[in-house]
Protein backbone atom coordinates (compact mmCIF):
# COMPACT_ATOMS: atom_id res chain seq x y z
CA UNK A 1 0.00 0.00 0.00
CA UNK A 2 3.02 2.43 1.01
CA UNK A 3 4.47 1.62 -2.17
CA UNK A 4 1.14 2.26 -4.55
CA UNK A 5 0.84 5.49 -2.68
CA UNK A 6 4.75 6.89 -3.03
CA UNK A 7 4.86 5.74 -7.27
CA UNK A 8 1.23 7.63 -7.90
CA UNK A 9 2.40 10.61 -5.33
CA UNK A 10 5.78 10.80 -7.46
CA UNK A 11 4.35 10.65 -10.50
CA UNK A 12 1.53 13.20 -9.77
CA UNK A 13 4.26 15.53 -8.76
CA UNK A 14 7.17 14.82 -11.26
CA UNK A 15 4.49 15.43 -14.25
CA UNK A 16 3.14 18.48 -12.85
CA UNK A 17 6.48 19.80 -12.75
CA UNK A 18 7.50 18.16 -16.26
CA UNK A 19 4.18 20.45 -17.49
CA UNK A 20 4.56 23.29 -15.46
CA UNK A 21 1.28 22.79 -14.18
CA UNK A 22 0.04 22.30 -10.47
CA UNK A 23 -1.32 18.67 -9.59
CA UNK A 24 -4.30 18.31 -11.39
CA UNK A 25 -4.65 15.13 -10.35
CA UNK A 26 -3.86 13.47 -7.05
CA UNK A 27 -4.47 9.48 -6.76
CA UNK A 28 -2.10 8.62 -4.42
CA UNK A 29 -4.46 9.22 -1.54
CA UNK A 30 -7.64 7.52 -3.01
CA UNK A 31 -5.44 4.55 -3.77
CA UNK A 32 -3.84 3.73 -0.39
CA UNK A 33 -7.48 3.84 1.33
CA UNK A 34 -9.26 2.03 -1.25
CA UNK A 35 -6.71 -0.59 -0.87
CA UNK A 36 -7.04 -0.21 3.00
CA UNK A 37 -10.40 -0.34 3.13
CA UNK A 38 -10.34 -3.70 0.88
CA UNK A 39 -7.69 -5.49 2.84
CA UNK A 40 -8.98 -8.24 4.80
CA UNK A 41 -6.76 -6.66 8.17
CA UNK A 42 -4.88 -3.63 8.84
CA UNK A 43 -2.09 -2.76 10.54
CA UNK A 44 -2.95 1.08 11.46
CA UNK A 45 0.68 2.25 12.58
CA UNK A 46 2.74 0.89 10.02
CA UNK A 47 0.45 2.24 7.09
CA UNK A 48 0.02 5.46 8.32
CA UNK A 49 4.25 5.96 8.43
CA UNK A 50 4.70 3.86 5.69
CA UNK A 51 2.08 6.89 3.82
CA UNK A 52 4.36 9.56 5.40
CA UNK A 53 7.62 8.29 4.65
CA UNK A 54 6.46 7.41 0.84
CA UNK A 55 4.94 11.54 0.48
CA UNK A 56 8.38 12.89 1.96
CA UNK A 57 10.35 10.93 -0.42
CA UNK A 58 8.00 11.11 -3.29
CA UNK A 59 8.85 14.98 -2.36
CA UNK A 60 12.29 14.94 -1.95
CA UNK A 61 12.92 12.88 -5.10
CA UNK A 62 10.82 14.98 -7.25
CA UNK A 63 11.17 18.35 -6.04
CA UNK A 64 13.45 18.76 -3.43
CA UNK A 65 10.66 20.40 -1.31
CA UNK A 66 12.14 21.16 2.65
CA UNK A 67 11.76 18.43 4.54
CA UNK A 68 9.17 19.91 7.29
CA UNK A 69 6.67 21.67 4.59
CA UNK A 70 7.06 17.48 2.93
CA UNK A 71 6.20 15.85 6.73
CA UNK A 72 3.10 18.42 7.14
CA UNK A 73 1.96 17.67 3.71
CA UNK A 74 2.58 13.92 4.03
CA UNK A 75 0.62 13.76 7.43
CA UNK A 76 -2.60 15.71 5.84
CA UNK A 77 -2.64 13.12 3.59
CA UNK A 78 -1.94 10.41 6.13
CA UNK A 79 -5.57 12.01 7.67
CA UNK A 80 -7.68 11.56 4.93
CA UNK A 81 -6.42 8.54 3.62
CA UNK A 82 -6.81 6.91 7.54
CA UNK A 83 -10.34 8.88 7.47
CA UNK A 84 -11.53 7.66 4.70
CA UNK A 85 -10.01 3.90 5.57
CA UNK A 86 -12.09 4.28 8.77
CA UNK A 87 -15.22 5.34 7.43
CA UNK A 88 -15.82 2.00 4.80
CA UNK A 89 -14.22 -0.20 7.02
CA UNK A 90 -16.75 0.89 10.52
CA UNK A 91 -19.46 2.79 9.13
CA UNK A 92 -20.45 2.50 5.73
CA UNK A 93 -19.77 -1.07 5.58
CA UNK A 94 -20.93 -2.45 2.01
CA UNK A 95 -20.51 -5.65 0.62
CA UNK A 96 -17.60 -4.96 -1.35
CA UNK A 97 -17.45 -5.59 -4.36
CA UNK A 98 -20.98 -6.62 -4.74
CA UNK A 99 -22.68 -3.23 -4.10
CA UNK A 100 -25.79 -1.11 -5.51
CA UNK A 101 -25.88 2.12 -7.43
CA UNK A 102 -26.88 3.69 -4.31
CA UNK A 103 -24.26 2.62 -2.58
CA UNK A 104 -21.80 3.32 -4.70
CA UNK A 105 -22.88 7.17 -5.12
CA UNK A 106 -22.94 7.36 -0.76
CA UNK A 107 -18.86 6.03 -1.54
CA UNK A 108 -18.55 8.19 -3.90
CA UNK A 109 -19.77 11.54 -1.83
CA UNK A 110 -17.36 10.15 0.98
CA UNK A 111 -14.20 9.19 -0.89
CA UNK A 112 -14.23 12.06 -3.57
CA UNK A 113 -15.50 15.12 -2.33
CA UNK A 114 -16.37 15.10 1.15
CA UNK A 115 -13.20 13.33 3.24
CA UNK A 116 -11.45 15.67 0.30
CA UNK A 117 -12.94 19.07 1.18
CA UNK A 118 -12.30 18.81 4.82
CA UNK A 119 -8.49 17.76 4.59
CA UNK A 120 -8.14 20.72 2.02
CA UNK A 121 -8.54 23.41 5.06
CA UNK A 122 -5.19 22.37 6.45
CA UNK A 123 -3.79 21.41 3.07
CA UNK A 124 -4.75 24.59 1.70
CA UNK A 125 -3.07 27.00 4.73
CA UNK A 126 0.04 24.54 4.28
CA UNK A 127 0.28 26.02 0.88
CA UNK A 128 -0.88 29.20 1.55
CA UNK A 129 1.90 29.55 4.77
CA UNK A 130 4.65 27.90 2.05
CA UNK A 131 4.64 29.03 -0.77
CA UNK A 132 1.97 32.77 -0.22
CA UNK A 133 -0.93 31.23 -2.71
CA UNK A 134 -4.53 32.64 -1.56
CA UNK A 135 -5.84 30.31 1.35
CA UNK A 136 -9.08 29.78 -0.31
CA UNK A 137 -7.76 29.36 -4.03
CA UNK A 138 -4.84 26.58 -2.54
CA UNK A 139 -7.93 24.59 -0.26
CA UNK A 140 -9.69 24.89 -3.64
CA UNK A 141 -6.85 23.37 -5.45
CA UNK A 142 -6.28 20.78 -2.64
CA UNK A 143 -9.79 19.21 -3.05
CA UNK A 144 -10.30 19.43 -6.60
CA UNK A 145 -6.89 17.25 -7.44
CA UNK A 146 -7.75 14.87 -4.61
CA UNK A 147 -11.74 14.78 -5.90
CA UNK A 148 -10.93 13.92 -9.62
CA UNK A 149 -7.96 11.36 -8.47
CA UNK A 150 -10.39 9.29 -6.34
CA UNK A 151 -13.14 10.07 -9.16
CA UNK A 152 -10.52 8.23 -11.52
CA UNK A 153 -8.65 5.55 -9.05
CA UNK A 154 -10.57 4.41 -6.13
CA UNK A 155 -13.83 2.76 -8.02
CA UNK A 156 -11.58 0.17 -10.13
CA UNK A 157 -10.24 -1.00 -6.53
CA UNK A 158 -13.27 -1.13 -4.94
CA UNK A 159 -14.93 -3.38 -7.40
CA UNK A 160 -12.52 -5.28 -7.70
CA UNK A 161 -13.00 -8.82 -7.83
CA UNK A 162 -11.10 -12.54 -9.30
CA UNK A 163 -14.25 -12.94 -11.14
CA UNK A 164 -14.32 -9.74 -13.03
CA UNK A 165 -10.74 -9.23 -13.20
CA UNK A 166 -10.72 -13.21 -14.76
CA UNK A 167 -13.16 -12.24 -17.01
CA UNK A 168 -11.82 -9.27 -18.42
CA UNK A 169 -8.96 -11.38 -19.95
CA UNK A 170 -10.28 -14.47 -20.77
CA UNK A 171 -10.13 -15.81 -23.73
CA UNK A 172 -13.93 -15.54 -24.77
CA UNK A 173 -13.70 -11.99 -23.71
CA UNK A 174 -10.69 -10.75 -24.63
CA UNK A 175 -11.15 -9.59 -28.32
CA UNK A 176 -14.42 -7.64 -27.11
CA UNK A 177 -12.38 -5.82 -24.38
CA UNK A 178 -9.67 -4.95 -25.93
CA UNK A 179 -12.00 -3.40 -28.93
CA UNK A 180 -13.83 -1.35 -26.26
CA UNK A 181 -10.87 -0.31 -24.80
CA UNK A 182 -9.52 0.82 -28.08
CA UNK A 183 -12.80 2.40 -29.27
CA UNK A 184 -13.23 4.38 -25.80
CA UNK A 185 -9.59 5.46 -25.59
CA UNK A 186 -9.26 6.49 -29.39
CA UNK A 187 -12.84 8.66 -28.60
CA UNK A 188 -12.19 10.40 -25.60
CA UNK A 189 -8.60 11.87 -27.73
CA UNK A 190 -10.87 13.19 -30.48
CA UNK A 191 -13.18 14.44 -28.21
CA UNK A 192 -10.52 16.21 -26.22
CA UNK A 193 -9.35 17.40 -29.59
CA UNK A 194 -11.55 18.49 -31.64
CA UNK A 195 -15.12 18.84 -29.75
CA UNK A 196 -16.14 22.11 -27.72
CA UNK A 197 -17.78 20.60 -24.68
CA UNK A 198 -16.02 16.74 -25.18
CA UNK A 199 -17.83 14.85 -21.94
CA UNK A 200 -20.96 14.11 -23.20
CA UNK A 201 -19.37 12.21 -26.13
CA UNK A 202 -16.12 10.48 -23.72
CA UNK A 203 -19.63 9.34 -21.86
CA UNK A 204 -21.13 7.73 -24.64
CA UNK A 205 -18.69 5.14 -24.97
CA UNK A 206 -17.99 4.57 -21.45
CA UNK A 207 -22.13 3.77 -20.99
CA UNK A 208 -21.54 1.32 -23.62
CA UNK A 209 -18.43 -0.08 -21.73
CA UNK A 210 -20.57 -0.39 -18.43
CA UNK A 211 -22.87 -2.67 -20.02
CA UNK A 212 -20.64 -5.26 -21.89
CA UNK A 213 -17.56 -5.36 -19.83
CA UNK A 214 -19.56 -4.61 -15.90
CA UNK A 215 -19.05 -2.46 -13.07
CA UNK A 216 -14.97 -3.15 -12.86
CA UNK A 217 -14.57 -3.20 -16.54
CA UNK A 218 -16.13 0.29 -16.82
CA UNK A 219 -14.44 1.44 -13.86
CA UNK A 220 -11.32 0.78 -15.48
CA UNK A 221 -12.06 2.08 -18.76
CA UNK A 222 -12.84 5.43 -16.95
CA UNK A 223 -9.78 5.50 -14.79
CA UNK A 224 -7.82 4.98 -18.46
CA UNK A 225 -9.72 7.78 -20.19
CA UNK A 226 -9.40 10.10 -17.06
CA UNK A 227 -5.97 9.58 -16.93
CA UNK A 228 -6.01 10.31 -20.66
CA UNK A 229 -8.02 13.50 -21.05
CA UNK A 230 -5.82 14.98 -17.87
CA UNK A 231 -2.47 14.42 -19.37
CA UNK A 232 -3.81 16.02 -22.59
CA UNK A 233 -4.86 19.16 -20.74
CA UNK A 234 -1.55 18.94 -18.74
CA UNK A 235 0.39 19.35 -22.17
CA UNK A 236 -1.89 21.76 -23.62
CA UNK A 237 -4.63 19.69 -25.81
CA UNK A 238 -7.72 21.95 -24.41
CA UNK A 239 -11.07 21.37 -26.03
CA UNK A 240 -12.10 22.25 -29.83
CA UNK A 241 -8.65 23.02 -30.30
CA UNK A 242 -8.25 21.45 -33.73
CA UNK A 243 -11.59 23.50 -34.96
CA UNK A 244 -9.37 26.48 -34.59
CA UNK A 245 -10.45 27.53 -31.27
CA UNK A 246 -9.41 27.63 -27.80
CA UNK A 247 -5.26 27.60 -27.58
Amino acid sequence: MAAAFFLAAFAAISISRVTETSDLVWPGNALAAALLVRLPRVRWLPALIGVVLGGVLANWLSVHEPLRYSMAMSCVNGLEIATTSWIFRNCLTYPLPNISFHQGLRMAGVFAFAVPFLTALPGGWLVHSEFGEPWTAAALEWWLSGAIGACLCAPAVYLYSTKTARRLISRAFLAENLTLAAFCIVSTYLAVRYVGFPFIVIAVPLTVAAFRAGSFGAAVLSGVCGSLVIALWSFGVRPGRGRGEGL
